[in-house]
């Protein structure tokens, strides 16, 4: 039987890492400066107990030493998420108001000594199977075997809720019966409705755990924070033990990659990543070498929106009030659907298109151009984002080909005090969809009556820049996100104009 995490936890045996004296910073500020999005109550009733003080310290100190001590890369990943983690316990209870000053100190101490223990943990030799118990800083997890192939798993979940400004803490308890499947994960009932079940994994030294959208109790508040990774405090008796399979390792060296740890923690959207890697490198090959220049920019600028919107998503900041400040599981979802949606548009890349026919998308924009039905073409296009981040903007246009130009229509507005539409003119070497960043300014009679008036056109405004390319993509090409199908067609284009120019 393979079992990857024999000698990976023993790193740390023998070695008491809450017995040592503080070095690092704590997460409680005690200085007495507010903390961002917070009035710094919380954090002044804490610095009163001497003892959570001097066990923030000792965490501190401890999971720094156990990262530096680590040898594995997935234990080293899975000590700064917790360490990140921690941090984000310690926020979350400085922003509960004064009346829930009680909730919010307990909740600050659960999430510490549940930390507390998962160091204590570290030294234990390692055991396979789930059966047990698992936690992180912001739940605990109690798996009890159910036939050979089958778990009870048993949440106890702390939760910050943030609707308006009144931030409140409370806790909930949720149990989902998983069984074992084909690929190692095991798997809660699946429901039609159910988009994402519960599923669970050993993924080296920790289980990895996404809570399925029909095992999401109302009773529990905010539950996204029981996504994530968890460390074994304490193994149980098991009625089998299936083999375990080795981790799935992303492209990136997770050792070494800080704020990717969820990626490395989570054989899905690790795979994922080998996947985008892997569908990168094959688009680089069929392209030409122009081509391939633009492409490895455009993977870039991707890249970097991906991670921040991953990073926003799954820790929002409290001013998004509607939502958990802690939104782990939606935030994995999202992240998944990014994933399979660029990895879909690289293995959609066209080596060479003739003409502006057909649809053509990158990092920053998406336009599908077809056959006017009055005459020349028709241009749809949108702004590509995500959410929070996508902006107002799109535009239809209907633009004739001139000296290998295709030439967008100006569209007039009939109120002289507003802008009108003024679309770019584009055009294809066979490889690449080029918008042409160059405007001329709106005439002057506008800009005096309108000082509002942009001098440039304010569509994708992301990329506004002479570099800014679109790829061509297959017309049968499946799971591409955002989908072509969002785009104004042109039965409908007229009516959006004619509603803006009434506006």
């Amino acid at each position: 039987m393979r079992f990857y995490l024999l000698a990976v936890l023993m790193l740390v045996a023998a070695v008491s890492v809450l017995s040592e004296p503080a070095k690092a910073a704590p997460t409680i500020d005690c200085s007495g400066k507010a903390p961002d999005n917070s009035d710094g109550e919380i954090f002044k009733l804490a610095c009163k107990d001497a003892d959570l003080i001097a066990l923030d310290r000792r965490l501190a100190d401890g999971f720094a030493k156990a990262t530096v001590a680590a040898k594995d890369p997935l234990l080293m990943a899975a000590l700064r998420l917790e360490e990140r983690r921690r941090q984000l316990v310690s926020e979350n209870a400085d922003r509960a108001d004064t009346e829930h000053a009680t909730a919010a100190l307990d909740f600050l101490k659960a999430g510490l000594e549940r930390q507390k223990a998962i160091l204590a943990a570290l030294a234990k030799p390692p055991a396979p199977g789930i059966a047990g118990e698992w936690a992180n800083a912001h739940a605990s997890l109690k798996a009890e075997p159910i036939g050979a192939d089958g778990y009870r798993l048993t949440f106890t979940n702390a939760h910050v809720e943030s609707a308006w400004g009144d931030v409140s803490i409370g806790t909930c308890t949720i149990s989902v019966d998983v069984k074992r499947r084909a690929d190692g994960w095991y798997q809660g009932p699946t429901k039609a409705s159910d988009r994402t079940p519960t599923r669970v994994i050993r993924q080296g030294p920790v289980l990895a755990v996404a809570l399925g959208t029909a095992d999401r109790s109302a009773d529990c508040g905010r539950h996204e924070a029981i996504t994530g990774p968890y460390f074994r405090l304490s193994a149980a008796p098991e009625l089998a033990v299936p083999p375990v399979a080795a981790p799935v390792l992303p492209y990136f060296d997770c050792a070494t990659e800080k704020g990717k740890e969820e990626t490395c923690l989570d054989p899905e959207l690790a795979g994922l990543d080998r996947d985008l890697n892997r569908a990168f490198a094959d688009a680089i090959k069929r392209v030409s070498p122009e081509t391939a220049k633009y492409l490895r920019q455009d993977q870039r600028d991707w890249l970097k929106l991906e991670s921040d919107m991953v990073e926003d998503a799954l820790s929002p900041t409290s001013s998004k009030l509607l939502l958990p400040l802690n939104n782990f599981g939606d935030g994995r979802t999202q992240a998944i659907d990014w994933l399979r949606g660029r990895i879909a548009m690289l293995d959609a890349v066209e080596a060479r298109r003739d003409g502006f026919i057909g649809d053509w998308m990158s990092s920053s924009a998406f336009a599908r151009i077809t056959p006017s039905k009055r005459s020349g073409l028709f241009v749809s296009a949108e702004k590509a984002g995500f959410y929070y981040h996508a902006g107002d903007c799109d535009y239809v246009a209907w633009a004739k080909v001139h000296d290998g130009i295709l030439a967008a229509k100006f569209q007039p507005a009939s109120d002289p005090t507003k802008a009108g539409r003024r679309t770019p003119e584009v055009w294809s070497n066979g490889q690449m969809l080029t918008l042409d960043a160059d405007y001329p300014a709106l005439d002057a009679a506008n800009d005096k009556a309108n000082k509002s008036v942009p001098i440039r056109a304010t569509y994708c405004t992301r990329r506004l820049d002479p570099d800014a390319r679109l790829f061509p993509i297959r017309s049968d090409a499946k799971g591409v996100t955002p989908t072509f199908d969002s785009l104004t067609d042109e039965d409908n284009a007229q009516d959006q104009i004619d509603t803006e120019e009434a506006d």
